[in-house]
């Protein structure tokens, strides 16, 4: 905020621009299928066929997720774990909404566990508030930012539907996920199981005496997880180089064309390793496939991504393993067409995922875009006349 009160506008205490009070307690079993949104800290988790609150209501994390901040048009159902306000004393429920997400409402958490926002706090504090003219005008500038934001989200939606469709097409040559699971091949194709393609291994094991803060990467499950998703990490463990040196030369290190999979607590994810890196993993937790060169790398990453592969992990009571073994890696199965065919595959899925990940970029760019805005519309140091 400014420390000195832009021209126009009004100095007041919080409380005097809009009043928060404390959501309701309604647990999952006394809700009724309905239209009723309820709204829990992170957003709505459910419906119920009663409102307690009369739109518009502008709805914000009271405990847990402190920050996030909505505007319900609707009639909603606020539970205990977030604050509201239907009481916005004249002010644009829009601009409010905007208001508060700019506010850093994780400025006035208490508690040592679980961040819990203490509303007292938040009503004391001096503001500046804009008439609600400009009120208007600074809302539908920042809406239509948002609007460019959820049209883009849109777009990624129906791209990522588009993609399971291919995935489900084009991994199954035509024949469908159930048949495959029959034992169906699709012609000119052949029968294949991972240890076929790969040689399956871990690591050597790594003391946690012997992590350090810099150095050599060191990757844990939530690692490779998030270079399976972004390409990219930021990593906070590291061995020492001599280490790492000892380790490469009497057991080797992931090269280009190998896939690392997480194999306990969230498994499955697969990392596909396109250069030369150097990185250390740790055992049990990650996977190591060592390519044979029998197999198209990017054709089994998006193996990896569908059906084919995690409906080989349910179990018989129903539920899936929270752990992979190099055992039960090595026994996966999978219907393999010829190199050129697999190569081909992952050209269309790949093209899709850039695509996506272009709409990504859009939206981060549409997002500091809006920071900006905020930073500057909310403080009054740029003005909309």
């Amino acid at each position: 905020m400014l420390s000195e009160v832009p021209e126009g506008w009004n100095r007041m205490k919080f409380i005097e621009f809009v009043l928060l009070k404390r959501g309701y307690d309604l647990p999952v079993a006394q809700r009724v299928a309905g239209c009723v949104p309820v709204v829990a800290s992170n957003g709505q988790v459910g419906w119920h066929n009663q409102a307690k609150v009369k739109a518009p209501v502008v709805v914000t994390g009271r405990s847990g997720t402190i920050g996030k901040v909505e505007l319900y048009e609707t009639d909603c159902h606020p539970l205990n774990t977030t604050l509201y306000s239907q009481s916005l004393n004249g002010n644009d429920p829009w601009f409010a909404k905007y208001f508060l997400e700019h506010f850093q409402m994780e400025r006035f958490s208490t508690g040592t566990g679980v961040p819990t926002l203490n509303r007292n706090y938040v009503h004391e504090a001096d503001i500046s508030v804009p008439p609600p003219p400009e009120q208007k005008r600074i809302a539908k500038i920042l809406s239509s930012v948002d609007e460019s934001i959820q049209t883009t989200q849109s777009v990624i939606d129906q791209a990522e539907r588009v993609k399971r469709g291919l995935m489900e097409d084009l991994l199954t040559g035509g024949l469908g996920s159930e048949a495959i699971a029959r034992g169906e091949v699709p012609e000119g194709w052949e029968k294949a199981t991972l240890c076929d393609l790969f040689l399956i291994k871990s690591s050597k094991r790594v003391l946690r005496s012997q992590w350090r803060k810099s150095g050599v990467p060191f990757y844990r499950g939530r690692e490779i997880s998030a270079l399976a998703k972004d390409g990219s990490v930021d990593n906070e463990l590291f061995i020492d180089e001599c280490l790492y040196k000892e380790l490469s030369q009497k057991h080797g290190t992931p090269s280009v064309g190998d896939i690392l999979v997480t194999a306990i607590g969230t498994i499955g994810n697969a990392y596909l390793v396109r250069e030369d890196q150097r990185f250390y993993f740790k055992d049990a937790s990650v996977l190591w496939l060592e390519n044979f060169g029998e197999a198209v790398a990017d054709f089994i990453i998006y193996w990896f991504q569908s059906s084919l592969f995690m409906s080989q992990l349910d179990v018989g009571n129903g539920t899936t393993v929270d752990s992979l073994t190099i055992s039960s890696l090595k026994s996966c199965g999978l219907s393999l067409p010829p190199l050129p065919e697999q190569k081909r595959i992952a050209e269309i899925l790949s093209s899709v995922d850039a695509f996506i990940q272009s709409q990504k970029q859009i939206i981060d760019q549409y997002q500091v875009t809006k920071k900006g805005l905020m930073d500057d519309l909310l403080t009054g140091r740029v003005r909309t006349v």
